[in-house]
């Protein structure tokens, strides 16, 4: 069933899993469609943009504006936040989301990101945690290869920096617990 104009309630029964997400940016190729005004996505979507963890189904007594993540790259702490610092809670950007889009069962909604963005290399270490319920480690394992832009390196492929910008705590919104909420 389809999550729409839900409300909290609702909402939250809808809620199959809490997990991380590392939302990746070649950031430079970001910085040059930008400049030409061109819309920007491929810098966004191309292979192991953004991996996501396991899942936890979440305690209903589990208090979602007291979640704390954390991301370390190479022993160093990138990001350190908490959900409280959310300019949006986390229902009230479901239900608003549903108000604009059905989410199905299996969709993945990712909130903000704390401060801290950075570089990543291949080869860097990261551990990645939403404290109490999900601890990942992991090791980046290779810059990825896109179609150079400039038409004299046609049929070559340029290698780009990956640039991190995590976006920590995840959502996994499965409507299929029968909280499916008004629909059209």
């Amino acid at each position: 069933t389809e999550l729409r104009a839900a409300t909290p309630e609702q909402a939250w029964a809808a809620i199959a899993g809490l997990g991380l997400a590392i939302d990746l940016t070649l950031r430079e190729r970001q910085d040059a469609l930008k400049a030409k005004a061109h819309p920007w996505e491929i810098a966004k979507g191309f292979d192991g943009a953004c991996p996501l963890s396991p899942f936890v189904a979440p305690d209903p007594a589990l208090d979602l504006a007291a979640l704390e993540t954390r991301l370390v790259v190479n022993g160093r702490r990138r990001q350190h936040g908490s959900s409280a610092q959310m300019l949006t809670p986390i229902i009230e950007l479901l239900c608003h989301a549903s108000r604009r889009f059905s989410l199905w069962p299996g969709d993945v909604l990712l909130t903000g990101t704390p401060a801290g963005v950075g570089p990543l290399l291949p080869g860097d270490r990261i551990t990645a945690e939403l404290k109490g319920l999900v601890l990942v480690h992991a090791r980046s394992s290779r810059t990825p290869f896109l179609p150079a832009s400039s038409s004299r390196s046609a049929g070559r492929c340029a290698k780009m920096p990956l640039v991190t910008t995590p976006t920590m705590l995840l959502i996994a919104v499965a409507v299929a617990r029968g909280s499916g909420g008004a629909k059209s």
